[in-house]
């Protein structure tokens, strides 16, 4: 049961991380006065004070590409080996000493 319960950790945490990035910069971008909605650059950044203009457009190439839950998805495919592959090393490890202490 151990290493089902470390994979789903390591996968929940996948995805809280991954939406959390993508979260962050939108709210970022939403602190800054950012318009996702403008059509242009100069309406998109209209409220964004003029010495952070750059960073916000940054910010928005950024976010462009694949979305958070494919990340998440593509991510959980790390952690699942590595859930088992360290359930295995911990286990060979405690049968090792358990048989050198008999």
């Amino acid at each position: 049961m151990g290493v089902f319960y470390a994979t789903c950790l390591g996968v929940a945490l996948c995805f809280v991380y991954c939406w959390w990035a993508d979260a962050k910069i939108d709210l970022e971008l939403y602190l800054l006065g950012y318009d996702a909605n403008g059509m242009t650059v100069e309406e998109r950044v209209r409220k964004v004070p003029a010495a952070r203009r750059d960073y916000a457009e940054d910010l928005r190439a950024a976010n462009m590409g694949i979305g958070w839950p494919l990340k998440a998805i593509l991510s959980s495919f790390l952690v699942v080996p590595y859930a088992l592959v360290a359930f295995a090393i911990t286990r060979g490890l405690r049968r090792i000493t358990q048989s050198a202490s008999r």
